[in-house]
């Protein structure tokens, strides 16, 4: 697909296509004689999309091309820090397997070596690891005794409350540049989904990096959690489509009716037709007959999909704003059940950023849910 007037993206989307086509080189082709501030401009977008790497693949055979030195510059500082940290998660895991305390890394330079068995070609800035609920207290102390420092001071007294409500809470190095995500659930509570987490444990993958087997979710949850994750911002990073296709790819025999009535059961369904109608409308991806049918079920796809192109995929990076974001997350929701559940915990499960700014004692905690209501419209309504 190409989108209109946007000469950039659209070399970026062409880069990004796992299998290019006689257009997609011609159209690299192309787009590539524009200015050199074009091409600054390109190589800007290229990373705030999370692509960089995937276009310094695509077109480090032009020598020539003004601006090739400082992307390459670019995709070899994503290269090193991918491995470093890299090496940094095989130190966690290891040392988490170690206490007997079980993980699973998603995300990162597992994803990175699943969908494009290589490390170097996906941008990531933190490491995502999951673990079990009982954990977190033991984790946090391992990586605070590894010298990582928590986002967020936690008065003692409001620690369990904090922590009962959240899904993650980040720890940053002190030293290195590196952020690890400690996770127990997949979605905040205020996104209304609710995992099986007995299902994510009972069946997870391996995947091999720098010769270590890392445990990581099994593909059918991965998938669907990418699904998530990218609606959840509105697709609004390139990368987030990449992953998924290439992911797809790289899988020969799909139980496409399993992964369908998972979805169903998490009532994600329209979210995981959407993305993958979105990965075959710019992607080229190849959808099965059993998705097609389930799509077509849906007429109001191709409007939401068109909705979402309009604004992620453009040669500017714009934000939506809060009502837009609002309602185009409202209307991902499978049912008006669905939908009126995301608005209640949407707007009174309170999340990170209500802690932050608010630490009340344990006897007001009850209030937070107000707090929350009162920041959100303060940020949406008045700013």
């Amino acid at each position: 697909m190409l989108v209109a007037e946007h000469p950039k993206i659209n070399l970026l989307i062409a880069s990004c296509k796992k299998e290019k086509s006689v257009e997609s080189e011609e159209t690299i082709a192309t787009i590539l004689q524009y200015s050199e501030e074009s091409q600054e401009d390109m190589i800007h977008l290229a990373y705030y999309h999370g692509v960089l790497p995937l276009l310094y693949k695509s077109i480090k055979h032009h020598h020539t091309l003004y601006g090739l030195n400082i992307l390459k510059q670019n995709y070899q500082k994503i290269a090193r820090n991918n491995m470093l940290m890299s090496m940094e998660l095989i130190k966690t895991i290891d040392l988490f397997k170690q206490k007997n305390i079980s993980a699973l890394a998603f995300k990162g330079p597992a994803l990175a070596q699943i969908a494009y068995s290589d490390i170097t070609l996906r941008q990531f800035g933190d490491l995502d690891i999951l673990i079990h609920q009982k954990d977190i207290d033991s984790v946090i102390e391992l990586l605070e005794e590894r010298h990582y420092i928590l986002d967020i001071e936690m008065q003692e007294q409001e620690r369990e409350k904090i922590l009962s409500t959240l899904n993650v809470i980040g720890l940053k190095h002190s030293e290195k540049n590196i952020r690890i995500e400690i996770h127990w659930r997949l979605t905040a509570r205020n996104y209304a989904i609710s995992w099986d987490d007995s299902k994510i444990w009972e069946r997870y993958d391996e995947v091999i990096i720098h010769k270590q087997a890392i445990p990581t979710l099994s593909f059918d949850n991965h998938l669907l959690y990418l699904c998530v994750h990218g609606a959840k911002h509105l697709y609004e990073r390139l990368e987030w489509l990449c992953d998924i296709d290439c992911m797809l790819r790289t899988k020969p025999a799909i139980s496409w009716e399993e992964i369908i009535l998972s979805a169903e059961r998490l009532k994600v369904l329209r979210i995981l037709l959407l993305t993958l109608g979105l990965c075959e409308t710019i992607l080229d991806l190849e959808l099965s007959d059993r998705v097609k049918k389930e799509m077509n079920k849906d007429i109001s796809l191709v409007k939401l999909q068109e909705k979402i192109i309009a604004l992620s995929f453009t040669d500017k990076i714009q934000k939506p704003t809060g009502y837009q974001k609002f309602i185009l997350l409202y209307s991902m929701r499978d049912s008006l059940y669905e939908r009126l559940s995301f608005v209640y915990f949407s707007l009174f499960t309170p999340k990170f950023d209500d802690y932050k700014m608010f630490q009340l004692p344990k006897y007001l905690s009850a209030l937070y849910p107000i707090l929350r209501v009162f920041r959100l419209g303060k940020k949406y309504l008045f700013t």
